[in-house]
């Protein structure tokens, strides 16, 4: 029995954290993988509250109203407070959304840089036990791309939010007036349609940026797979070194 205790003690040792051959990136990587995930979930929960809230208080009471009273309800009435809601979220709510999944992919690469800097420590470990002076091989290609690509995606849909508040504003202040009074009774240079012809030139951009910003993530992780990949194979190659020689000298 004694034996088996012991054994279940030492095998608790081994999740313990270790990081004295990790990279500086690494051990940032280690501590910043939870919570950005963390955030990325509550960000994309709360998108999606945000559009339910939405649903509820804007979009529904809004088109319970016949499209005559839609069309011609005053600014400031309780018709146009509502689309003005409407049309205010979804102007928000896409760019904030694809702000939690920017958090979610750089939570799982800095997730897959922990797992690289774990099997770094672990070679340091392996060469260290049998005596042989630790040394690493020069990192690949992908192992200096990832990081860099992880933080350009991320960026990219930084901008994409920022840009979605702005229209946010924009959507706001144009919606806030009568559809047939003022929006569709507008002619041509009204600051009005000028706004409107804004707000869709921008939207014509905005949405393939998002995309732009997200399959660049996915490259990211695409790479530290690559390099997980590379990184067993070397270790596979220095282990067998490690046991030729070991058996070499025993000989």
């Amino acid at each position: 029995m004694a034996v088996a205790t012991q054994t279940v003690q030492d095998t608790s040792q081994l999740y313990k954290p270790d990081t004295t051959a990790m990279t500086a990136m690494q051990k940032m990587a280690r501590v910043m993988w939870g919570p950005w995930l963390a955030m990325g979930v509550m960000i994309v929960l709360t998108a999606f509250l945000l559009g339910a809230i939405n649903a509820g208080a804007n979009v529904a009471p809004y088109f319970e109203n016949s499209k005559l009273a839609r069309d011609t309800a005053e600014a400031g009435s309780a018709i146009v407070a509502d689309k003005v809601g409407i049309e205010s979220l979804k102007a928000f709510i896409p760019g904030f959304k694809f702000l939690g999944l920017g958090l979610l992919f750089g939570g799982i690469t800095f997730l897959l840089a922990t797992i690289l800097g774990t099997l770094r420590n672990s070679g340091y470990r392996v060469q260290a036990a049998t005596g042989v002076d630790p040394k690493f091989p020069k990192p690949p290609l992908e192992a200096r791309l990832f990081p860099m690509l992880m933080m350009m995606g991320f960026m990219i849909l930084i901008a994409t939010f920022i840009v979605g508040i702005w229209l946010t504003g924009q959507s706001a202040d144009f919606w806030n007036h009568s559809i047939a009074a003022q929006i569709d009774a507008a002619q041509a240079g009204d600051p009005l349609l000028a706004q409107l012809g804004r707000i869709n030139a921008v939207k014509a951009w905005q949405e393939p940026l998002k995309f732009v910003g997200v399959a660049t993530m996915f490259v990211a992780i695409g790479l530290a797979l690559a390099t997980i990949i590379k990184v067993l194979r070397a270790q596979a190659v220095t282990m067998v070194n490690l046991v030729s020689n070991h058996e070499g000298h025993s000989h």
